[in-house]
């Protein structure tokens, strides 16, 4: 396999240009509600209920904070659309993340939490006209490492 028959890609989602990105001003608006931060935890004990609500800097921080976030997120929403637009037909595409980011669930935020939003790691496999698709019919048990695999389709060895 020579590197232009290569089947695999990373594209990052940063451009390493000066200046940001050009915002998109619907995000201003869609995205205010503020969540609670984390809560300090102090004896083994969370003291969020004493705490009681949180000030309103701090709503106000979270607001900003939530909105960068997820204007983040639809520029890379934007990517993937443009990246996918130029695939040819009968491609399957691998999306994966890092672990996800509790925002506000359970009361707390941040990754460094033992629940779902923090803790599962974001994959999803998509196949843009496929010739032959094959159903999905649940999660197989068996774990694939796509690090051995990609090694593999390069001709090193695992």
């Amino acid at each position: 396999m020579t590197d232009d028959q290569r089947w695999d890609t990373v594209t990052a989602t940063r451009t390493e240009h000066p200046g940001p990105a050009r915002r998109e001003p619907v995000l201003d608006e869609r995205y205010t509600s503020s969540r609670r931060r984390s809560a300090r935890v102090e004896n083994g004990a969370p003291n969020y209920i004493a705490q009681g609500s949180w000030s309103a800097s701090i709503a106000a921080f979270n607001n900003h904070s939530h909105a960068a976030q997820l204007d983040t997120t639809f520029g890379v929403d934007r990517s993937i659309g443009q990246l996918w637009s130029a695939l040819p037909d009968n491609t399957v595409v691998l999306f994966m993340s890092d672990n996800g980011l509790a925002w506000g669930e359970h009361r707390w935020s941040g990754k460094m939490v033992p629940y779902n939003e923090a803790i599962r790691i974001p994959m999803a496999v998509a196949g843009k006209n496929l010739a032959n698709p094959l159903p999905v019919n649940g999660t197989d048990p068996r774990i694939v490492s796509t690090s051995t695999c990609c090694r593999r389709s390069k001709g090193t060895q695992a």
